[in-house]
């Protein structure tokens, strides 16, 4: 088992040989890690998020069938109630059929009023016509933001973390 952590500690020296000591510390390049891997998420969620905008075409679909999944309950007691609905669009004389999330409502009792053979405004990428959302949601961003927030948030503590930790780390006595 001694033979074992000394191979273990070799090859993590070995692989941190060029880096100063207060770099080698996991407290320091982990978090610098997650904080990095975090940004990253968020710019390609937001390049994506304006590309949607960007290329976006808006039309009105048919609402053909409208799903209810099982509601989600959150510790705090709220509910939230989810309605999906199969839409059906043209693009280029071609019928296209997507799932698109129609209402959503966090509480005892939604208002949702929307039924089979109604009609909705959408918004569908013209590369992937399969890809939609509706058209309110495609101009406010949707759920998006939301991600995009909680990365950044995510990746700020996470570079703060690491870079406190870096800039208090001691040098290891005797090393």
């Amino acid at each position: 088992m001694a033979a074992m952590r000394i191979r273990r500690r070799d090859l993590w020296r070995a692989y941190f040989k060029g880096a100063p000591r207060r770099l080698r510390r996991a407290y320091v390049w982990v978090p610098l890690l997650i904080g990095l891997i975090c940004v990253f998420l968020a710019v390609g969620a937001l390049v994506a998020a304006m590309d949607f905008r960007r290329n976006a075409v808006t039309t009105t679909a048919i609402v053909e069938e409208i799903q209810r999944p099982a509601p989600l309950m959150s510790e705090d007691g709220l509910t939230t109630h989810r309605f999906y609905g199969r839409v059906r669009y043209t693009v280029n004389g071609a019928t296209v059929r997507s799932r698109v999330l129609l209402y959503r409502c966090v509480s005892s009792s939604c208002s949702f009023r929307q039924r089979t053979g109604d009609t909705v405004e959408i918004a569908y990428d013209p590369r992937k016509v399969t890809h939609a959302t509706r058209a309110t949601a495609a101009e406010t961003g949707g759920t998006t933001i939301g991600w995009i927030s909680l990365l950044v948030m995510i990746a700020a503590i996470s570079l703060f973390t690491g870079v406190v930790n870096l800039l208090l780390g001691r040098r290891e006595p005797g090393k």
